[in-house]
């Protein structure tokens, strides 16, 4: 079995091809996106006027309005793998994050709705078979062949990417981008000094306040390794990694198997969980 060991990079920094979208492509993947939740939309909007109290002084629920839906769609960056040349991938979301979608624009300028959060029930950390099997289906389409430990490492981890990353708005962030993304991002990491740690400074108008991220644990640093590709069987590469989760406070190792050119076989395991961060003080 041969095995060997790949450089690791922050999902953020992993060759996504992270670009601004053209107006066109937008426009595609906005009118898909307000398609696929204006019935969800409507209806929970009708709900909340049924349900509504005309108590005095009450704001009033205003009726489901298109133009209201559409001015709440935001279509975030656009992003590729070079593995999978033509197909750009999108995070859509609405206002307060009611809807969040992981949205396809494939060569032939068809979208298609990868994931799907349009209810609370949904937005579980899970990936789920029907998630791989459009992964899956986006290979078969675009007749990808898996060549090497590089493009089997590099598609493993846009696989962990476009479902645990569609869901940051590093963009959206009322004070420091970079520290909004420390805080949401899902990454790939080869040795814990990669795991965010220290004092950032945020400064909110007149309001100052220091985020502490704490130290990760000392039995958790020998752990973590490089991703490492092998091939254990013909026609396979399997992938081994760990990911970093700040939300959770999380490090999971990964098994991914590629067989014939598909992700036949993925497993997650956590390998330690600690509370990330804190906040000191207001003023």
């Amino acid at each position: 079995m041969l095995v060997l060991a790949c450089a690791a990079l922050p999902l953020g920094a992993l060759p996504l091809g992270a670009q601004v979208p053209t107006a066109a492509d937008a426009a595609k993947v906005d009118e898909a996106a307000f398609q696929h939740w204006w019935p969800k939309y409507e209806k929970l909007m009708r709900t909340l006027i049924q349900n509504q109290h005309a108590a005095p002084g009450r704001l009033k629920v205003p009726p489901p309005r298109p133009d209201d839906l559409r001015g709440e769609l935001h279509v975030g960056q656009g992003f590729s793998n070079p593995y999978i040349p033509g197909y750009t991938f999108f995070g859509v979301h609405t206002a307060a994050n009611v809807f969040e979608g992981l949205f396809l624009l494939d060569p032939s300028g068809n979208v298609q709705v990868l994931v799907n959060h349009d209810n609370p029930e949904d937005r579980k950390p899970l990936i789920e078979d029907a998630y791989v099997d459009r992964m899956n289906r986006i290979l078969d389409d675009a007749d990808v062949s898996v060549d090497d430990p590089p493009e089997a490492a590099s598609l493993a981890r846009f696989f962990l990417a476009t479902f645990f990353n569609f869901t940051v708005h590093p963009e959206d962030a009322i004070g420091n981008s970079v520290v909004q993304d420390e805080l949401q991002r899902v990454r790939v990491v080869s040795s814990y000094l990669e795991i965010p740690q220290g004092r950032r400074v945020l400064q909110y108008g007149a309001k100052r306040t220091v985020l502490v991220f704490e130290a990760v644990p000392p039995e958790v640093r020998d752990v973590i390794k490089p991703p490492v590709v092998s091939t254990p069987e013909r026609s396979s590469w399997l992938v081994q990694l760990y990911t970093w989760h700040p939300v959770h406070g999380e490090v999971k190792s990964w098994n991914i198997l590629i067989r014939d050119d598909q992700f036949a076989f993925f497993r997650d395991q956590t390998v330690a969980r600690w509370k990330p961060f804190h906040f000191e003080g207001m003023n």
